[in-house]
């Protein structure tokens, strides 16, 4: 609960939770484990309503669809995977199954790719759903297509031009750009119709490991292991504001919007804060 920042604990992975993600509704979260599995709770209930098995090492990544019934999930076994979501059961099922403690259902797997020479960090999908992206330890970006139905992953590209590790992908909300965040210290916002990087962004002192288009596609945030969060102009290349609040490398950053200017930051770090 954001307003007082409490939490509900969701038990059911059998091994560190790596990374998680909220539907466009917010009913569903999904989470990814080095346990090798995806789940996906319900989130009024805190019910795990479906598990994904599929991958064979640790899951470090999963997103879901803005606009189709898809989850995408990135793994150390150097796959992509698209999980269908179409079968997930009513609010009052999902109730009965917290109420009863019942297994959840599988998830059924609509394409795996091998993409990537190593291990995935992060995926995101695009708002209309027909694009996706990966980000590897290999340095590199795949872009993937999805097909009409979103039920397959064709690659479309290969953006290249880091010198480290990409630890973060995202789509502009507006635009046909992507940034990614890379052990390199640097941001990069590629064009993902003409396949090229359009703006490089300097500032961390370490490796940028989250990042997030706010403001309608205006603006990024950033954090990093340097334990700063950063504020980029789109226009400029500039930052333009930065936010010293972890002793810690910052690991976690999401951004809340109202629709009428007003976004708030929240930050998660190694150093066991929370910040807002």
């Amino acid at each position: 609960e954001l307003g007082a920042l409490r939490c509900t604990l969701l038990s059911g992975h059998t091994d560190l939770v790596l990374a998680v993600d909220a539907s466009a509704d917010g009913r569903w979260l999904a989470s990814a484990s080095k346990d090798g599995t995806v789940r996906v709770w319900d989130a009024a209930s805190g019910a795990c309503v479906a598990r994904g098995v599929g991958h064979v090492a640790a899951v470090g990544a999963v997103a879901f669809g803005s606009r189709s019934p898809v989850l995408l999930s990135g793994s150390k076994d150097k796959t992509a995977k698209l999980w269908d979501l179409r079968q997930l059961p009513p609010p009052a099922a999902a109730d009965a199954a917290a109420d009863a403690d019942a297994t959840p259902a599988s998830l059924p797997l609509l394409a795996s790719e091998l993409g990537h020479a190593k291990e995935i960090n992060a995926v995101a999908l695009a708002p209309n759903d027909r694009l996706c992206a990966s980000g590897s330890q290999d340095k590199s970006i795949k872009l993937w297509a999805l097909g009409e139905r979103a039920s397959e992953l064709a690659v479309a590209g290969t953006l290249s031009g880091h010198k480290r590790a990409v630890w973060a992908v995202a789509f502009s909300p507006v635009d046909k750009v992507l940034a990614s965040a890379s052990g390199d210290m640097t941001i990069k916002v590629w064009s993902v119709t003409e396949k090229g990087c359009l703006r490089t962004l300097e500032g961390h002192t370490s490796s940028v490991l989250k990042l997030r288009f706010v403001r309608r596609g205006a603006q990024l945030v950033s954090s990093g292991s340097d334990g700063l969060v950063k504020l980029w102009s789109l226009r400029t290349s500039e930052c333009v504001s930065t936010l010293d609040g972890h002793e810690d490398k910052v690991w976690a950053l999401d951004a809340v919007e109202d629709g009428g200017g007003r976004c708030e930051l929240l930050s998660g770090s190694g150093d066991s804060q929370l910040v807002r």
